[in-house]
């Protein structure tokens, strides 16, 4: 399989799993042990009323993730950085919100994020695809053929 099949792939489970952990975080909740279920109740709310600056900080994640994966889709060598970018800001969200909750299904499936993600990072620095990579500026006068 070529590389580029498989950057489509890797990202492609991103967004999966991703959908996946977070709707199923939230279907499996009520099967929790009532203690648990009480706290991540409790903190849920809290949290959303939390710092302002983590708010904006899952929107800058969010939006740089997606505009990463249409840029690495595309082979543009800014949607690199961006990428390792939002993993940063991701991994300042999870080191600043506390303890939480989550069901073993869902804490499960943020490994295989986190284990997709070190996958595509690979692919994108690592392999030979990395040179396929083109500016932003040469994209519209290289067609992705080309620089395939």
């Amino acid at each position: 399989m070529n590389k580029e099949k498989i950057l489509g792939v890797l990202i492609l489970a991103d967004l999966a799993v991703t959908v996946s952990a977070l709707v199923l975080d939230r279907v499996l909740e009520p099967f929790l042990p009532p203690p648990l279920r009480a706290y991540a109740t409790a903190h849920s709310v809290e949290r959303l009323r939390a710092e302002d600056w983590r708010s904006v900080l899952w929107i800058a994640v969010l939006v740089g993730t997606v505009l990463a994966w249409v840029g690495l889709l595309n082979l543009l060598k800014a949607a690199r950085p961006l990428y390792v970018a939002s993993w940063v800001g991701y991994l300042v969200l999870v080191a600043s919100r506390g303890p939480t909750v989550s069901s073993p299904v869902g804490y499960a499936l943020d490994l295989v994020i986190a284990l997709v993600g070190g996958m595509i990072v690979a692919v994108v620095y690592f392999s030979e695809l990395g040179a396929r990579f083109r500016s932003i500026r040469r994209a519209p006068e290289e067609p992705l053929e080309a620089a395939v």
